[in-house]
């Protein structure tokens, strides 16, 4: 190894400043990566490095005593931020930033001190490091990070970051779905229960854990949460498990998803309804065309019976077989209603109504003497606003529900209370099958103290057929039902097991018109009257009961025979009584050519469908008159009087 000459000094930090011989100083200089100078005073690199002058492109004894800015600065003058001359004016270390595009990049400067064996400052040892590479990594990692915050802070959707069960992070968009004024709220005072609410509290917490302690990389859950007003509201949120400044976290997003389930509440609601519409019109179809068909056979029977009975003397056991025929059938008519009544096919007769006066009427008839242990309350507003009704169809519902009431309570006994009273401006409603716009309504409840109704049965109940009982047509409601919708009202059911029952009826008040009612028109005899029916029976029977009131029959049981038997006495006849359901063309047809062949021809149209259904191929030229299956004499009677106004039609024998 060679030996240090201690006597062998060279000068290498220009005039006035001498530092001590160090040939591996020289050595270790040049072995530095990073661009070293030595600079005096004057500005003048005085030593550099390989580095130094390989950066510049220059050989190092080319660059020595040449002004540092020229190369370095490429200007005349030093740089205003020069680092050299503010350490040479306070003794301290200083570093500045440079983008030299001569030489490729940005640059870190860093300038210190140079003391002379005195300590006085002599010039600045020169270090510039190129930190273009960082420089561009912290900026792109910079403006990433600006993204991510524009991008957090103008999401749609909350955004979180939670560490040690405390927000560390929340986005504007959070703090609005929980209704805080903003993040600050949250972060510097809220941990991760206190926006869920308690009945969520537990599932939330185990699924941060799972989160937290590795179990699972991402979690997806929903969850009630609770606003600082102490509303709430239902999430859903997607986290994932990060780890932030070396300890676990939970990164993840949050959505209020209240709007979205009450909307696909509503829409289940919608298509349930639907599919129940269906299915209720499809049976109501089935009931109303079984209906039809059995009040042609009914007619058949109870007319004949009446016909009979009047050709029996009184006291004759012949005439009290023909009174069991004639309350059987009316039975049965009673039972064909109530189909009808479920298919909203019945026949109303709307008038203005009381429902205070029909409860008063029906718990007079079946309910005066309720039976043992039954207590009936009746709480009837006093102001109670009218309705437009058939009075008889509703008290048949009042009837039905009140029967339900006492059955529910006549085993055990209990209480039975039947109120009214006036709603006002109620909102829109949802009722079981059908929605009900806002307005005025007229309000009647028939609660029982009895078990109640289970859950699964409350819409069961008002199904056609369906029943508790051990024996039973399942009618009663879902007529009920059909009454209550033809009337553009409401029937619902509200129970708790062991609870007792509620029904509520709704129907839209009456607002009266003013205006006298027209008085009945006098009557006279007929004449000649046209029949079609092709039920043969039913023909037999209608030709009988004409002629039994002292008219004169002309009958046919399909259009072409009708036709021709008009063609042939057209001039005669005052009345035309026209089945609507006739084999081939059908009664409509048959009406429109008989006003083409006699306009003035008053019609009277059968059916065994209710008026609305069976006049609904008419349009606007509608018949004279409209009369149900199965009818009876007096009946009879009384619409083909109406039909032509007389007063002096021949009484039934």
């Amino acid at each position: 190894m060679k030996k240090r000459n201690p006597h062998n000094k060279q000068n290498i930090a220009g005039a006035g400043c001498s530092i001590g011989p160090f040939d591996e100083w020289g050595l270790t200089f040049d072995a530095i990566p990073d661009q070293l100078a030595l600079i005096d005073l004057d500005l003048r690199l005085t030593k550099v490095n390989k580095s130094f002058a390989q950066q510049l492109g220059k050989k190092p004894e080319e660059l020595v005593g040449e002004p540092c800015y020229r190369h370095i600065c490429r200007s005349e003058g030093p740089n205003e931020n020069c680092p050299h001359q503010r350490t040479t004016r306070d003794g301290k270390t200083h570093s500045a930033e440079f983008h030299l595009e001569h030489l490729g990049g940005d640059f870190l400067i860093t300038a210190s001190p140079l003391r002379d064996s005195a300590g006085r400052i002599c010039g600045s040892v020169h270090i510039a490091r190129n930190i273009t590479g960082k420089k561009r990594h912290g900026d792109a990692l910079r403006q990433s990070e600006a993204r991510f915050r524009s991008l957090a802070e103008h999401s749609l959707v909350g955004i979180y970051i939670l560490r040690d069960g405390r927000f560390i992070y929340v986005n504007p968009k959070l703090a609005e779905i929980f209704g805080f004024a903003g993040p600050e709220e949250i972060v510097f005072g809220k941990n991760t229960v206190d926006l869920v609410a308690p009945e969520s509290r537990a599932s939330v917490i185990e699924s941060d854990r799972k989160l937290l302690e590795g179990r699972a990389r991402r979690v997806h859950s929903a969850f009630k949460g609770l606003r600082k007003d102490g509303t709430t509201i239902d999430v859903e949120t997607y986290g994932s498990a990060v780890e932030i400044d070396g300890k676990p976290a939970v990164i993840g997003t949050l959505l209020d998803i209240t709007e979205k389930l009450r909307l696909e509440h509503r829409q289940r609601a919608l298509e349930e309804r639907l599919h129940q519409q269906q299915r209720q019109q499809s049976i109501a179809t089935l009931a109303g065309g079984i209906a039809h068909d059995f009040n042609n056979m009914i007619m058949g029977v109870l007319g004949g019976a009446e016909l009979l009975k009047g050709k029996f003397p009184d006291g004759a056991k012949e005439r009290e077989f023909t009174d069991t025929i004639i309350e059987t059938a009316r039975r049965m008519a009673g039972l064909t209603h109530q189909l009808l009544d479920y298919s909203r096919q019945g026949t109303y007769e709307h008038q203005q109504v009381s429902l205070n006066q029909l409860v008063q009427d029906v718990l007079g008839l079946a309910w005066r003497e309720p039976p043992a242990g039954i207590e009936i309350i009746r709480s009837l507003a006093g102001d109670l606003w009218p309705v437009q009704a058939d009075s008889g169809q509703l008290g048949q519902v009042i009837t039905n529900i009140v029967a339900n009431a006492v059955e529910a309570v006549e085993k055990t006994g209990g209480r039975i209370e039947i109120r009214s009273d006036n709603v006002a401006g109620r909102p829109a409603w949802d009722c079981p099958l059908s929605q009900h716009p806002a307005g005025d309504y007229v309000h009647l409840s028939v609660s029982d103290s009895g078990a109640g109704v289970p859950p699964d049965m409350r819409r069961k109940i008002f199904e056609p057929f369906f029943t508790t009982k051990f024996m039973g047509r399942g009618l009663g409601l879902a007529a009920a039902l059909g009454i209550v919708q033809s009337h553009g009202g409401c029937l619902s059911v509200e129970s708790g097991r062991g609870k007792g029952a509620t029904f509520h009826i709704y129907l839209p008040r009456h607002a009266p018109v003013d205006g006298t009612s027209k008085a009945r028109p006098a009557r006279e005899s007929l004449g000649l009257v046209l029949v079609v029916d092709d039920e043969p029976h039913v023909l037999s029977l209608l030709k009988t009961m004409i002629a039994e009131l002292g008219y004169e029959p002309l009958a046919a049981d399909n259009s072409s025979d009708a036709l021709r038997a008009f063609m042939e006495r057209r001039d005669e006849v005052r009345l035309a009584i026209l089945d609507v359901q006739l084999t081939g063309p059908g009664g409509v047809n048959l009406y429109a050519r008989l006003k083409a062949l006699q306009p003035g021809l008053k019609v009277l149209i059968s059916s065994g469908y209710d008026e609305s259904t069976a006049l609904l191929g008419f349009g606007e030229d509608r018949p004279d008159g409209f009369i149900q299956k199965p009818y009876w004499i007096e009946t009879l009677r009384d619409k083909v009087t109406d039909v032509l106004g007389r007063e002096d039609s021949i009484n039934i024998p």
